[in-house]
Order: C-alpha cells, then sequence, then structure tokens
C-alpha cells in the first residue's frame, strides 16, 4: 500500500517530466547573433540620426532614443535640440563600440556654417548592431577620416596626440 501511495504521486510529475523534455528536444536553437560589417554598421547609424531627426528629415520615431544630454526633455524640445545638427552621410566607421568595447563606431560632420571642421558626433553599437548611442562628447573628425586606427586604439581616445606630448616637462 506504502508503495502504491508513492506511485500515484509520482506518475503526475513523471509524465510532466516527459512532457517537458519532449518539448524541449523538439525546439529549435536560436541562431547565435552574426557580427554585422561596416557596411551594415554605417547603414544603421544613418538611419538612426535620420530617425532620430539629427539630420534635416524629420523624425520618423514616436519616442526617441535619449541622449545624456537631453534625457528628461519632451520630444518637442528634443527635436528643436537636434533638427538639422548633423549630415546623414557618415564620414567614417571604426571597429570599436562604446568605451572601448567591441562593437562600431560611425561618425558624422554637423551640419551648418557655424560647426568646427575638426570635430564630428559618434553613434557606438555592440558587434550586432544592437544598443545604438549617441555619445554626448565630440570626436576628433581625423580619426574616423583617415582610415583604420590601431585596434587597441579606444574609441575615446579623442584628445590630439599632441595634448599628451605638450604636458611632459621639457
Amino acid at each position: 500500500m506504502i508503495f502504491m501511495d508513492h506511485s500515484v504521486r509520482l506518475k503526475p510529475f513523471l509524465c510532466t517530466l516527459l512532457v517537458a523534455c519532449l518539448v524541449g528536444c523538439g525546439e529549435k536553437q536560436a541562431a547565435s547573433p552574426q557580427a554585422i560589417t561596416r557596411a551594415q554598421a554605417i547603414a544603421l547609424a544613418e538611419r538612426y540620426v535620420r530617425e532620430n531627426g539629427y539630420t534635416d528629415q524629420p523624425a520618423v520615431r514616436e519616442r526617441l532614443d535619449p541622449e545624456s544630454l537631453d534625457w528628461n526633455l519632451p520630444r518637442e524640445q528634443a527635436l528643436q535640440l537636434r533638427a538639422n545638427t548633423l549630415k546623414g552621410k557618415a564620414i567614417g566607421a571604426q571597429a570599436g563600440g562604446r568605451n572601448s568595447e567591441p562593437g562600431w563606431g560611425v561618425a558624422f560632420d554637423y551640419a551648418g556654417d557655424k560647426s568646427d571642421p575638426s570635430i564630428c558626433r559618434v553613434v557606438t553599437m555592440d558587434p550586432y548592431g544592437q544598443g545604438l548611442v549617441m555619445q554626448h562628447m565630440d570626436g576628433r573628425r581625423s580619426y574616423w577620416v583617415d582610415g583604420p586606427a590601431p585596434p587597441n586604439k579606444p574609441l575615446r581616445a579623442l584628445e590630439p596626440e599632441a595634448s599628451a606630448a605638450a604636458s611632459q616637462p621639457s
């Protein structure tokens, strides 16, 4: 009789376990994400600046991706600050995401005559084209336009090398 009580209790558990195993075995594994190419990173970043209202095109997103400097602003105020501040075509892309993590950085020139031609703005993303962020720090344009940087050169190394030499005692 004791044996019967245990078997009665185990039947629902064993049935549930068997069904879970069969369902789990039948599921396809999700494909692991694939890293994107430089060209794909540029296309994503160009769409990002256009959709978030940085170019001369109207923003198409109802909810803008926040920037650290306009985090709490209403949409219309954020759009006023962003509108036509950047050209829509990227000027360069480098391997290296935010804070020197793996990924991509894509640079854009400022729009308008009053902009400093030596600086630009940078959109960063992870290696899979996710987590796009407009960086609030300006980039050094020559870094982004002059071709590939050494792989260990961090994205945040935007100050001219001369500033390091200038701080050395003579």
